[in-house]
């Protein structure tokens, strides 16, 4: 049985896009108002948010691996750490160690109680 993979060009536009509008923020926008204008083309998409090295395409980015990281370049990780996250960006040291060389299992699985699961559930995504 061949394996289905996921939609990587959806998941590198939703994080490109993350960051060419974190980059230039619009001012009063929420970072739900900001998800809301990136992920809703995508809903119910079975996006890979595997990242791409801006200077060698096809690449992963060498600074975080996914899109959805909670590391500060990556912008879309950023926002779902605003958007949901109980103490917004103030918890990203606490995500952080799950993604970093500590590896910290207690850090990932609340990344993804807290964080991961409403972002999938908002947006639909499989």
């Amino acid at each position: 049985m061949e394996a289905i993979m996921g939609n990587h060009t959806a998941g590198n536009a939703m994080g490109k896009q993350a960051q060419a509008l974190l980059s230039n923020r619009p001012q009063g926008m929420t970072a739900i108002e900001l998800l809301d204008l990136i992920c809703t083309p995508y809903r119910g998409c079975d996006a890979e948010f595997e990242s791409e090295d801006p200077e060698h395409r096809g690449f992963v980015h060498p600074e975080f691996g996914d899109w959805r990281d909670p590391h500060p370049q990556a912008a879309l990780g950023m926002l779902m750490l605003e958007a949901f996250a109980p103490n917004g960006v103030s918890d990203q040291p606490r995500y952080a160690a799950g993604f970093d060389e500590r590896n910290d299992e207690a850090a990932l699985d609340a990344w993804y109680a807290e964080v991961e699961v409403p972002f999938r559930q908002r947006y639909r995504f499989c």
